[in-house]
């Protein structure tokens, strides 16, 4: 069993829409979700939370739902651990958050993968 990530920007509803259809995805294949502490308080996610430097250690890979802002705010709370980071874009402009919403159950299957 894998320990996936998440953590999401606040203040759009395609982006809780997105991490409820992760939650649903993960529990569905088996998969533990592990949610960054903001991020659980507003889905109302009653399973785990973590601080993001708990986030980091604890699961991989790390899917990080909103823009490059949300994708640099947890990727600076990585050191010694080396978590894959998903960035699923929610903005017009992505340079670092390629992954658009419609891909991100794929993207998050292919990494478990290896692939």
């Amino acid at each position: 069993m894998s320990r996936v990530g998440l953590i999401l920007r606040a203040g759009s509803p395609e982006i809780l829409d997105c991490a409820r259809r992760v939650l649903s995805w993960a529990s569905e294949g088996g998969h533990e979700i592990l949610v960054e502490s903001a991020s659980a308080a507003l889905l109302e996610w009653g399973g785990g939370d973590a601080s993001p430097q708990e986030l980091v250690r604890l699961a991989n890979p790390i899917v990080s739902l909103g823009g490059d802002g949300t994708l640099l705010g947890i990727g600076r709370y990585v050191q010694e651990e080396s978590p894959i980071l998903i960035g699923v874009n929610f903005g017009h402009l992505g340079f670092l958050t390629e992954i658009s919403p419609v891909e991100v159950i794929s993207v998050i299957e292919h990494t478990l993968r290896g692939e």
